[in-house]
C-alpha cells in the first residue's frame, strides 16, 4: 500500500514539474517564433501587435525593454543616390504607423505591398532572404532581421531588435 500511494506521489510531482517546465518555456520565444510572428505581422501591417511580447532584460543592474528601440532600415530601389533611411521606434506599432503613411490606395489595395522572399538562413544575430529571383515595383520587402537574445539556463528567449527593408519603388 505504501508503495502505490509512493508512485502516486511520486507521478504527481513529476506531472507537476514538467506541466511548470512547460509553462516556463512556453513563455520563452524560440528564434523561429520570433521571427515567424515578425514575418507573419509584417505582412499583414499589423506590427503593433507584437507589443505585447515586450520583456524586461537585465542591462548590468538596469531593467531596460528587450526590443526598447527598434530601427527600420529602408533602402530604396531607385533613385540616382540608391538612398537609405534608417528610422527608430520606440514600439513596433510606431514602425507600423510610419510605413502606412508612405503608403498609397488603389483599387482598394495598399501599395507598396508588404511581401517576403523565402528565408535562406539565420545565425549570429541576423536572418537573410533569398532575392535570387528579383524584385517587382510596388513591394517593400523585408531584407534581413536583426535579432538579439537572452540566455537562460534552460532555454534562450529572443527578440527582434532591427530589419531592413527593400523598396522596390
Amino acid at each position: 500500500m505504501n508503495q502505490v500511494i509512493s508512485i502516486a506521489v511520486l507521478a504527481a510531482l513529476n506531472f507537476s514539474f514538467v506541466s511548470s517546465a512547460a509553462s516556463l518555456t512556453s513563455r520563452r520565444t524560440s528564434l523561429e517564433q520570433a521571427v515567424g510572428a515578425f514575418e507573419k505581422a509584417y505582412v499583414a501591417r499589423d506590427l503593433g501587435s507584437l507589443d505585447q511580447f515586450s520583456r524586461l532584460c537585465m542591462k548590468g543592474r538596469q531593467k531596460v525593454l528587450c526590443n526598447g528601440k527598434f530601427k527600420i532600415q529602408m533602402e530604396h530601389s531607385l533613385g540616382q543616390d540608391d538612398r537609405t533611411e534608417y528610422i527608430s521606434f520606440n514600439s513596433f506599432a510606431a514602425a507600423e504607423k510610419w510605413l502606412r503613411k508612405s503608403e498609397r490606395s488603389s483599387g482598394g489595395a495598399n501599395f507598396p505591398v508588404r511581401s517576403l522572399k523565402p528565408r535562406q538562413k539565420c545565425q549570429s544575430g541576423f536572418c537573410s532572404y533569398d532575392f535570387d529571383g528579383g524584385i517587382s515595383h510596388n513591394t517593400l520587402y523585408l531584407k534581413s532581421i536583426k535579432y538579439g537574445f537572452i540566455n537562460y539556463r534552460d532555454a534562450d528567449d529572443y527578440y527582434i531588435t532591427e530589419v531592413h527593408l527593400l523598396n522596390g519603388d
